[in-house]
């Protein structure tokens, strides 16, 4: 019979006997034991139970426990789910951990009285390492109804190493509960099945991590004397990064700065938040991360933008980044130095940011292409997606995922990460809407590499939402681009070889390998969308504004600034104004201009500076020291044909322009987009949709527009998500 079965939260050596409820194990404390766990069962085998084998034991009791997934005994075993500690080792040698049960051999030991199991009766599976075949070439698959096979470079005989395409989904090393299947085990079984089952265990070894959801390019270490001494180049380069800038310096010739050079490719999410931010301000801020060396494989890089962070120390994922060390006053802390010291310092490059944004909504190739990346219905919010490249300069738990949702740009797919940041930009953004600070200036996030002072002064806050997603879903981040220094291979005094880093004086080698496009999963995605396959309809319609945003982000810059004193609509000063500015409304554009039908309209709210002797006094003005400033508010909606062009960069140029030409006019900006439903004969207005250039406009606040300056029309809102 089952004598514990896991909801005994403390364990102790108090008893043996058969009738014992309580753990008697190798040291099992909370913190290596998740008692609420359902996937995990821990017994002490009792005298009703043995003499039994595991594979029988397993068998008997198996239908009792929580086995969701149907997993049988054989598989329990061959998965490595299964660990055990027999009593007479557990009671002479208090901190001895179990073995894991990993063969059919292992399986037969037999029970005895007090001994202890762990079942992990719900083991993650990678049943994606069915699909390929592990000492295959990567480039040699000529039969489409084979294995794809992973091996890109074998220099196993003359270096001690493979360079694989390790692809997604799958796990670099085992797990606690499952063994089997992933990229080290897969590949130790092929040599074996290659070998003619050969008894003899090939070396190999995992030397560097890789997300189990990222794919890409992988170091698989044949030797050990490669093992050692490709670790050896992680972390010299890892602590090289770490020193101060005059210590770097002076030691990185010696050192091998470049000795290891890893580049990352991935789908970027632009997501527009509460805060109003548009897709095309999104794009902006990620364009100015951006280094903007062509050639991002030179090692000579002339600009350095160092996006960095800290890793909060925890064991748990997702990890958390943050941009300062907190205050450890405001935490429960004992030894706060050794807590300021357990954040992690993260540093990464974006070395590219691509010129195509692929929006998600407004035509049937941008549905379908959102249908094809995107496995939930509550990514309204994700606008659009871009391609950018990074370049990572050390290397912690999930790093790339971690920063680049913390500034705001999750991955394509990344579900923790964006649940994560979107729970903290909440928060953020509850702070802000309470205060009148500006939101994270650009050049506090991104700092140049010679001035890493200044990195820690803003916290960051995201642009991400509410939304919750689901459990499962394709990460498009992929290890595209590898280069390493080759070892200085040499013999010692014993004539053994050794592997060491080249000094600063030899002629250096390296390998250097770089997937194509085409190798990413999200590429025949992108390449399936066209701007040019949707009928003429949709186009008057519903644009997929890839130009919408490239002219919207034309137009912020003028849109949003002051015209004779270049202040933004927050940051105004009318102190300077001449009361001999004449305040003329006759010479103001309509406040609300609308076209029949379904057009795109544009919001426009502007400052008027009105001399105090014009007595212009009502709840929209404000008096600023020799004069007034009276905020006003402007609608506008239009065709292709009366705007020139079918993005909502067209239908503001015009107002734009206007506003500008007028002297009394100090500041103004387009607050947003969207779309209105003019219906002539019923004299009704319907404002719903968004601007992927200037974001979704207050549709509410622009139906009161509406019948505040047209009366005669009935104005209606629909601020529902995913409506373009």
């Amino acid at each position: 019979m089952i004598k514990q079965q896991l909801q005994q939260r403390n364990y102790s050596n108090s008893s043996n006997t058969t009738t014992s409820t309580t753990v008697t194990s190798y040291n099992i404390t909370n913190n290596n034991i998740d008692n609420n766990n359902n996937n995990v069962i821990h017994v002490i085998t009792g005298n009703d139970d043995c003499p039994l084998s595991i594979k029988e034991y397993i068998h008997r009791n198996l239908p009792k426990w929580n086995n969701a997934n149907n997993t049988t005994t054989k598989e329990l075993i061959d998965l490595g789910s299964i660990w055990y500690l027999n009593a007479k080792t557990r009671e002479s040698i208090p901190d001895t951990k179990p073995q894991r049960i990993f063969s059919s051999e292992l399986g037969e030991i037999i029970l005895n009285d007090q001994d202890y199991l762990r079942v992990h009766t719900n083991p993650r599976r990678f049943y994606d390492v069915h699909k390929y075949h592990w000492t295959k070439s990567f480039y040699n698959n000529t039969d489409n109804t084979s294995k794809r096979g992973i091996v890109i470079d074998d220099q196993s005989k003359e270096k001690g190493y493979w360079i694989i395409y390790k692809p997604p989904n799958i796990s670099v090393h085992p797990t606690v509960d499952n063994y089997s299947e992933n990229v080290a085990e897969q590949i130790r079984k092929q040599l074996i099945l290659d070998n003619n089952n050969n008894k003899e265990k090939p070396y190999v070894a995992t030397v560097q991590r890789l997300d189990q959801n990222t794919s890409g390019l992988f170091v698989v270490a044949r030797s050990k004397l490669f093992a050692a001494y490709f670790s050896k180049l992680l972390r010299s380069k890892t602590e090289l990064l770490l020193l101060d800038d005059n210590r770097r310096n002076m030691l990185s010739d010696k050192n091998n700065n470049n000795s290891i050079k890893k580049g990352y490719k991935c789908l970027v999410c632009l997501v527009v938040s509460t805060n109003n931010s548009s897709m095309a301000e999104q794009y902006q801020t990620l364009k100015s991360y951006e280094n903007n060396n062509k050639d991002n494989n030179n090692d000579n890089n002339t600009t350095n933008k160092i996006l960095t962070h800290y890793l909060k120390p925890s064991l748990r994922a997702p990890k958390e980044y943050v941009r300062t060390i907190p205050n450890t006053t405001d935490d429960i802390i004992t030894d706060t130095t050794t807590y300021t010291k357990n954040y992690l310092e993260s540093r990464l490059r974006i070395t590219s940011v691509g010129d195509v944004v692929y929006p998600m909504y407004g035509s049937d190739a941008a549905n379908a292409l959102r249908k094809q990346l995107f496995t939930f219905e509550e990514s309204e919010n994700i606008l659009g997606v871009v391609e950018i490249t990074v370049e990572l300069l050390t290397g912690r738990t999930h790093q790339i995922r971690g920063q680049l949702s913390a500034e705001g740009f999750p991955i394509v797919g990344d579900i923790p990460y964006y649940n994560l940041y979107n729970n903290n930009n909440n928060a953020d953004i509850e702070k802000e809407d309470s205060s009148s600070s500006s939101s994270t200036n650009n050049d506090d996030i991104v700092t140049d590499e010679s001035d890493q002072s200044k990195n820690n002064t803003t916290k960051v806050t995201t642009n991400t939402t509410s939304s919750v997603l689901p459990s499962s879903q394709l990460l498009a981040l992929q290890c595209y681009y590898l280069k390493f220094l080759d070892p200085d291979i040499s013999t010692n005094k014993h004539n053994e070889t050794i592997y060491c880093i080249p000094g600063e004086k030899k002629e250096n080698n390296y390998n250097e390998y770089q997937l194509n496009d085409t190798d990413t999963w999200w590429y025949s995605h992108l390449q399936n969308y066209s701007i040019t396959t949707t009928s003429q309809e949709e186009t008057t319609i519903a644009t997929t504004n890839i130009q919408d945003l490239q002219k919207a982000t034309e137009m912020i810059p003028t849109a949003t600034t002051n015209k004779r004193t270049t202040t933004t609509l927050k940051e105004e000063d009318t102190t300077n104004s001449s009361s001999s500015v004449l305040y003329r409304p006759e010479l103001l554009p309509p406040r609300v201009s609308l076209s029949p039908g379904i057009n795109k309209y544009i919001v426009i709210k502007a400052i008027a500076i009105i001399p105090n002797n014009n007595n212009e006094e009502d709840k929209e003005t404000e008096i600023t020291n020799n004069n007034q400033k009276k905020t006003l508010w402007f609608v506008k909606s239009a065709s292709i044909e009366e705007c020139g062009g079918p993005y909502h960069a067209h239908v503001a140029r015009d107002l734009v322009d206007w506003l500008k030409a007028l002297d009394f006019i100090s500041d103004f900006r387009v607050m947003g987009g969207g779309r209105i439903d003019y219906n002539t004969t019923k004299s009704s207005a319907h404002v719903y949709g968004f601007s992927y250039g200037f974001g979704r406009g207050n549709h509410a606040k622009v139906a009161s527009i509406i019948e505040e300056y047209s009366p005669k029309i009935i104005a209606t809102s629909d601020n529902s998500p995913g409506l373009y």
